[in-house]
């Protein structure tokens, strides 16, 4: 197993759990070092300055990170017809954006804090976004985009673009983090897209489509009452002070068999679509961690509920008695 790289943190930052270490001479930006193998540990609304990448140590291609891949992946002539479904394009995308984050954490990044020291962005986050952005315009250009780094343009349709969920895990050597994508009309979802490359799997679903993983259909989701499935979510340690946060959460929890929280809301709702989790809970998520698994657990036969209490959004999805017995946990508190 390779070593995970070095980050380094701003002064005005702590030491982490994860063994990040503060420089005497602070930059602007953390740097991450190239690990000393090529081994990754296998297993709504709001990019960044174009440059190139080295080839990994592997032998893939340069990249650059405001376009395609190049050399063996180069993207087909814009006069090239893309006969594509959505779900094969959506298949497609998040997996050049994972390979390309993978390559570009091989090979060293930068990483910046965006509103606190475990909400980072790192140069393949951005670059990832630019290349699908870049790719939509030439093969879907009525459609529009959202990205969590920024990309905003309207269209028929919105892809909505999460390039690297997990990035916390991914820039600290985990392999819990993906490539994801959701597509919607209006208000009706179409698609989800959930690509982990540090597994090679590959989640597809939505209306129409049954959920695959890898090509192959996923046992539908199976009904099952709280108290014997697994819960997935996320603490934030700065809001478990807040009462109208923590009790919530802790009665919504505490009905589950096990908690599990790994740090990607996409892997998490593409776990239970799968059956490897029970059942998802989140407080005020986003719409790129939310919409592209919701897809999946609707396209595999379970439920998803989204509903406001006491000033906040609660977000759900999995089987239809486990999500009703979270719902009522959380209205009991302070009703």
């Amino acid at each position: 197993m390779s070593r995970t790289p070095p980050i380094r943190r701003s002064a005005r930052s702590r030491a982490d759990a994860c063994g990040c270490v503060t420089p005497r001479n602070p930059t602007p930006s953390l740097r991450i070092a190239p690990p000393p193998t090529d081994n990754l540990l296998g297993g709504l609304w709001g990019g960044g300055e174009a440059h190139r990448s080295p080839p990994g140590a592997d032998g893939a291609p340069p990249v650059d990170t405001v376009g395609s891949v190049t050399g063996a992946e180069k993207s087909p002539s814009p006069s090239d017809p893309d006969t594509r479904t959505d779900a094969q394009l959506a298949g497609d995308l998040v997996t050049g954006a994972g390979e390309m984050a993978a390559r570009m954490l091989r090979a060293g990044l930068t990483v910046d804090e965006k509103t606190s020291i475990s909400d980072v962005v790192s140069d393949a986050d951005k670059a990832a976004e630019q290349w699908i952005v870049d790719e939509l315009a030439r093969v879907r250009p009525d459609d529009g985009v959202v990205g969590e780094e920024g990309a905003a343009a309207p269209g028929r349709r919105t892809w909505i673009i999460d390039p690297v969920d997990g990035t916390y895990n991914f820039v600290s050597g985990l392999p819990a983090w993906c490539s994801a994508l959701g597509l919607v009309d209006g208000d009706e979802l179409l698609l989800g897209a959930v690509y982990q490359q540090t597994t090679g799997e590959l989640w597809v679903g939505g209306p129409g489509h049954p959920t695959t993983l890898n090509g192959v259909p996923v046992p539908p989701v199976q009904d099952a009452e709280l108290a014997t499935i697994s819960i997935a979510t996320y603490l934030h340690p700065a809001r478990l002070a807040e009462d109208a946060v923590r009790e919530p959460i802790l009665a919504a929890i505490g009905g589950a068999a096990s908690v599990r929280i790994i740090g990607s809301g996409s892997i998490e709702l593409a776990a239970v679509s799968a059956g490897r989790l029970g059942v998802w809970f989140h407080l005020d998520t986003l719409s790129w961690d939310w919409l592209p698994g919701a897809a999946l657990i609707t396209a595999a036969g379970g439920v998803v509920d989204v509903f406001h209490h006491n000033g906040h959004r609660y977000h759900m999805a999995g089987p239809p008695t486990a999500v009703a017995q979270v719902k009522r946990a959380v209205l009991a508190v302070g009703s």
